[in-house]
């Protein structure tokens, strides 16, 4: 009798766990997207006497992360599990920045540092940059100022809050160009 009932658990386990298996193999895997900030092809830069350069960029902790952080509530940031940047993000916003500013009229030669506080889109569909930045001219003259806006993404899902993240780097270069005390003709 003992050995009846060890064989029937043996069996009844063995086709618990094919069934379980099968289970998991019939699930397909999730897909998972990976993106780019990509400045846009535009008009070739202005000539002007002088260039922003971008120095250096500091980003906090999560921004190190390869995966999309989303803001959740007001103290939880969550990576999305299957939504991934294609390169380190600080990479990403200094190539990104960087291109921006180069295209910037300026009278003089000025080296930009900027610190990132907060980039983060949230599940409502905005996303909110916060960034302290100083601009040092060739006779080391600092002059510095601090952005912070939102913008609402265009549309739902992932690829706009991308695009979200981009406008806003553009208003950032925009208002870095904007505090040089003397701009380009």
């Amino acid at each position: 009798m003992k050995t009846c009932y060890s064989r029937w658990f043996r069996t009844s386990l063995l086709t618990l766990l094919a069934f379980l298996v099968s289970g998991c193999a019939t699930q397909p895997a999730p897909e998972r997207h990976t993106y780019l900030l990509r400045v846009p092809q535009g008009e070739a830069s202005p000539v002007s006497p002088g260039r922003l350069s971008l120095a250096h960029v500091a980003v906090p902790g999560y921004l190190e992360a390869q995966e999309v952080m989303l803001m959740v509530s007001a103290t939880e940031v969550r990576p999305a599990r299957f939504h991934r940047w294609a390169e380190p993000p600080r990479e990403g916003l200094t190539r990104y920045l960087s291109n921006r500013l180069a295209n910037e009229p300026v009278a003089t030669d000025y080296w930009v540092d900027v610190v990132v506080e907060e980039l983060l889109g949230t599940e409502k569909g905005s996303v909110r940059l916060r960034a302290d930045y100083a601009l040092e001219d060739e006779a080391g003259q600092v002059v510095r100022g601090h952005f912070d806006r939102t913008v609402v993404q265009s549309s739902d899902g992932y690829p706009a809050l991308v695009e979200a993240h981009a406008r806003l780097l553009d208003q950032l270069a925009e208002a870095i160009a904007a505090t040089v005390p003397e701009r380009a003709p």
